[in-house]
């Protein structure tokens, strides 16, 4: 499986991060991120919609090998080391490897249907968050893109973002100079441990990531965020910038007036 870090489209409410399932598999699930449930761009979200695609859109495979650029606020930090540890350790998976590009490669397996889906994005008129999952959805012959709504216009969320780096943070430690290494890997048999590399060729190294060698992380999921919605700058910004240029039908959505005050759903 391979993981992009977010990418961005120039519509006025929406980001979207992309993972792609094993690449026999013609398919690529593109989370879209309306701004109203967004609650930031970092390891904490990226870990959430990779827990959220493993649960709905995996295939209850045992070993699992995930690719993902070098994207260290996102993919390579201690968080995501932790949360595939965690996993392993729960017996979500028997194996995991977890492998970077190289710096200056930046080119891999999403960018095939992130280019499909900007192809159609710039021939068709969007005007909201639907309408941008009907582009994605359409943007192949084949049906390659998928898309994933992470929540709704009016804050509903519908996947939510979990606190990762407080909850894991309790049971393991730092591997420190972590973007000097390429590869991790995890097993069932070992919890904790993980072996690192530098390349493939690489001797690996090894270290326990447990604070407690015998206090495993438990298999509850960690406390939800939940997004702050639209402040009233910004719902006045959209009502008077960006109503006027939405088709008919969708301003509501969109663009509210302010007077609505657009908060998430509790």
């Amino acid at each position: 499986m391979t993981i992009r870090h977010h990418d961005y489209i120039s519509y006025s409410r929406q980001t979207l991060i992309s993972f792609n399932p094993p690449e026999a598999v013609p398919r690529q699930v593109n989370f879209l991120i309306d701004e109203a449930v967004s609650v930031g761009k970092g390891a904490n979200s990226t870990i959430s919609y990779l827990h959220y695609f493993l649960e709905h859109h995996g295939f209850g495979e045992t070993d699992v090998h995930f690719h993902a650029d070098n994207c260290g606020g996102q993919n390579k930090n201690n968080f995501f080391l932790r949360y595939l540890s965690w996993r392993v350790a729960n017996h979500l998976h028997r194996t995991i490897i977890y492998s970077f590009l190289l710096a200056g490669h930046t080119k891999f397996g999403p960018d095939r249907g992130f280019g499909l889906l900007k192809k159609a994005f710039k021939a068709t008129y969007v005007s909201s968050l639907y309408e941008l999952g009907s582009v994605v959805e359409t943007s192949s012959s084949i049906g390659f893109n998928k898309a994933q709504l992470v929540g709704t216009h009016d804050g509903k969320v519908i996947v939510p973002v979990y606190d990762w780096s407080a909850f894991l943070g309790q049971y393991f430690r730092k591997l420190h100079n972590i973007t000097k290494f390429h590869h991790f890997r995890f097993a069932l048999d070992e919890p904790g441990i993980v072996y690192y590399k530098a390349f493939v060729t690489s001797e690996e190294q090894k270290m326990n990531l447990l604070k407690k060698a015998t206090i495993l992380p438990p298999s509850d999921l960690p406390a939800k965020f939940m997004p702050n919605g639209l402040d009233a700058e910004r719902q006045k910004y959209l009502f008077k910038e960006i109503r006027q240029f939405c088709k008919p039908g969708t301003e509501d959505r969109v663009a509210p007036s302010p007077d609505l005050n657009i908060l998430p759903e509790t």
